[in-house]
């Protein structure tokens, strides 16, 4: 049995099956929460094309399946992303049982992720925007919520993903057209524009961020920050893909310039916004731009410790977005205004959704202490030695985001008059988000008891610096 069909083709067609049964919701849960969870496992005990002894058998995983004429091909150095999708896909599946969310949630998730997976690992990667596009589409029915009628957000969101479809394929086509024409420098620079035009739309690029904070508001919040958490992730991920085929997309000057400036953008417009905003959902929104700009100016600096930055990143800011969606929808299923002046004084009714929230929203701000701090250290070290002016106007940012982070703090804690302090989650919610809290911190006080797993995967991509 090879690896595609472990933790491609299986859980697809589970996935299927759970769909069948997604009125029981507790069942579904279980069923796609503890297969998620022994993927996740697997991914990381098992060694892919390597011979292993089960009991007085020795079984070996290889790692190539040829499925309807295209290789799928997922390497041992891969398994660790395949790992930490499954228990993403565990940690939301479980939260969904209290997070409230529709019966389509649990099942068209679970097919999201085999999907994702089978977009990495699709050979050749012109495909890879087809298989992105099918789990874009799964994902619509999970946001939509019966009691809410603005779906701007999310049509938005459908839109902007659709779009990047046939930019992504007419560039994928024409760099594999460029090795075999005689005006090969022509098709490459003409593909690469169309590459960017697709990947600004798949990241949210400005011009095109705007579906972030919509979706934030007009989806389910917990919806929501999976599909923060795993759609932007798979597409970087994609155009690493690109970066380690083509090294001259790294070296070019012209684009290695465009893609600094469009990380900026995207630390500086959310960062701006955020000092100014006033809905917890945008703010969330606005949050996650920031983290998915730090990524593309990680590219951007195209250095051996920007790299291992934007790789140890990916665990803290699965936790991260985690944390906030659940803490928001908690509040949300206790009919609260999700205001920032309706929000006065939350801690002494809420105590534990709004510490997990804070922790959260200070790790993807990148505040001392968390994961996120020194990995945004060190980018921002790295591209000042290169481009100093870039440099201070990520920081200056950034320093918006602790703005927001001082006035958050100010309205949770300010205690309104006559009011006791009180416990208003449930334990299963804070037994959740306590848990999720903790893992957090400790993430940032021993960060190398997870940097070493997920710098294994950069030895997937041996052109990359």
């Amino acid at each position: 049995m090879s690896a595609p069909i472990i933790w491609i083709v299986t859980p697809f067609l589970m996935s299927l099956f759970a769909f069948f049964f997604r009125k029981q919701r507790l069942l579904a849960v279980l069923f796609t929460g503890g297969i998620c969870t022994f993927l996740a496992i697997l991914a990381l005990t098992v060694r892919i094309d390597s011979i292993f002894p089960m009991g007085p058998l020795k079984i070996e995983i290889p790692s190539e399946l040829i499925l309807f004429g295209r290789s799928l091909i997922i390497n041992d150095g891969d398994r660790y992303l395949v790992a930490l999708l499954y228990a993403m896909g565990a940690i939301w599946f479980f939260g969904s049982r209290i997070a409230g969310v529709n019966e389509y949630f649990v099942p068209n998730s679970m097919a999201i992720i085999s999907l994702l997976i089978a977009a990495i690992s699709v050979q050749p990667f012109l495909f890879d925007a087809l298989i992105v596009e099918m789990a874009v589409l799964i994902s619509i029915p999970t946001l939509l919520q019966k009691e809410s009628n603005d779906n701007v957000g999310i049509f938005r969101f459908l839109v902007i993903q659709t779009l990047a479809v046939p930019f992504i394929l007419l560039a994928g086509w024409g760099f594999e057209q460029a090795a075999v024409s005689a005006n090969a420098q022509q098709l490459y620079y003409f593909s690469a524009i169309l590459l960017g035009f697709g990947f600004s739309m798949w990241l949210a690029v400005f011009p095109f961020y705007t579906w972030v904070p919509l979706l934030a508001e007009s989806g389910h919040p917990f919806v929501a920050g999976f599909i923060f958490a795993i759609i932007p992730a798979t597409a970087q991920i994609i155009l690493v893909d690109f970066f380690n085929n083509y090294s001259w997309l790294r070296t070019e000057p012209v684009i290695t310039g465009v893609t600094q400036t469009a990380g900026i953008l995207m630390i500086v417009i959310p960062g701006i916004w955020a000092v100014y905003q006033k809905s917890i959902l945008r703010l969330f929104g606005y949050l996650v731009l920031v983290e998915v700009g730090f990524a593309v100016l990680s590219f951007s600096v195209n250095t051996h410790l920007a790299w291992e930055a934007y790789f140890s990143s990916l665990l803290p800011r699965v936790v991260g977005i985690a944390l906030c969606s659940m803490a928001i929808t908690t509040w949300k299923n206790q009919d609260i205004t999700l205001n920032i002046d309706s929000l006065k004084g939350l801690f002494f009714s809420q105590p534990i959704s709004v510490i997990s929230f804070l922790v959260g929203w200070f790790s993807l701000s990148g505040l001392p202490l968390f994961p996120m701090f020194p990995i945004r250290f060190g980018i921002l070290t790295q591209l000042s030695q290169n481009n100093l002016p870039a440099a201070i106007w990520a920081i200056v940012a950034t320093f918006g985001l602790f703005f927001t982070s001082m006035r958050l703090i100010s309205v949770f804690f300010t205690r309104p008059e006559h009011n006791e302090f009180q416990l208003k989650e449930t334990p299963v919610q804070s037994i959740f988000l306590g848990i999720g809290s903790v893992l957090l911190l400790l993430m940032g006080l021993f960060p190398n008891i997870y940097v070493r797993i997920f710098l294994e995967t950069l030895s997937v991509y041996k052109n990359l610096p």
